[in-house]
């Protein structure tokens, strides 16, 4: 019977790298986290920012429902478009050619990797993506607040939540990093994380 193995003092194969994971890795994110987490900028951490967020949502929810028609169109919109999105992965899944349904807009780096558009789910996963975040600009402007300060901080604040739902931010939806992850045993994760809570120590994020 062979004895089990300790993922920590295992040896990698031949020719390959070490792989990263162990206590002293963790460690040592914990401690970042916990830095970064305190040293978040005084805005994004005050109960005045989280109001200025709620009292937006709340004044683009209140016009909403004072023109349901509108919004009832724009939902038939986008369900007609998600129900093209799903037949066309199937036929694609089946290995037929299929047109897209949402583009990247050109130049957009998130989406340049061949894979977005070569494999049939994360091509899905992208436009679906790309269908949630045209409804949500479109509401923007279909809804447009009369205050221009408060339609600015709306826009502002939309764009940043629709940017960090992208799924090339998220390592189990990213080809790319899914791809860099296997050649390096875990270590581009690592470094990707410590750059994150690099980032928010510094009030970047």
């Amino acid at each position: 019977m062979t004895a089990a193995t300790d993922p920590h003092t295992a040896q990698a194969p031949a020719g390959q790298p070490a792989a990263p994971w162990g206590p002293q890795s963790l460690d040592e994110l914990l401690a970042l986290q916990e830095q970064a987490l305190a040293n978040l900028p005084p805005h994004l951490r005050s109960s005045a920012f989280q109001t200025e967020v709620l009292k937006a949502g709340t004044a683009l929810l209140t016009r909403m429902l004072a023109d349901p028609a509108e919004w009832l169109r724009l939902q038939s919109e986008y369900w007609a478009n998600a129900t093209q999105l799903w037949l066309s992965f199937w036929a694609r899944m089946g290995g037929a050619e299929a047109p897209a349904v949402a583009e990247a807009p050109k130049g957009d780096r998130r989406f340049a990797s061949e894979a977005w558009r070569e494999n049939p789910s994360f091509d899905f996963i992208k436009q679906s993506y790309l269908l949630s975040a045209n409804l949500m600009h479109e509401l923007l402007e279909r809804y447009a607040l009369p205050d221009d300060a408060a339609q600015r901080k709306l826009a502002y604040q939309m764009r940043q939540f629709i940017d960090a739902m992208s799924p090339a931010n998220f390592a189990a939806t990213n080809p790319e990093v899914l791809r860099l992850a296997n050649d390096t045993r875990g270590e581009s994760l690592l470094e990707g994380y410590r750059k994150l809570l690099a980032d928010m120590q510094k009030g970047r994020v």
